[in-house]
């Protein structure tokens, strides 16, 4: 397995659990920041996954 999917899914597993912690804390406003965080991971992880697939 890669060594940088990995660390993504550990970094996903932390973000997912940080979430659940902040909805019992009942934090929207964080998690609005949190939300934001997970879409520009995704978006850096998918882009570098083209970029793996076009070499």
């Amino acid at each position: 397995m890669d060594k940088s999917l990995l660390l993504f899914q550990g970094v996903v597993i932390l973000l997912m659990l940080f979430a659940a912690v902040l909805f019992i804390l009942d934090q929207a406003y964080l998690q609005g920041i949190l939300y934001i965080a997970i879409g520009f991971v995704f978006l850096v992880y998918s882009l570098a996954g083209r970029k793996k697939k076009s070499q």
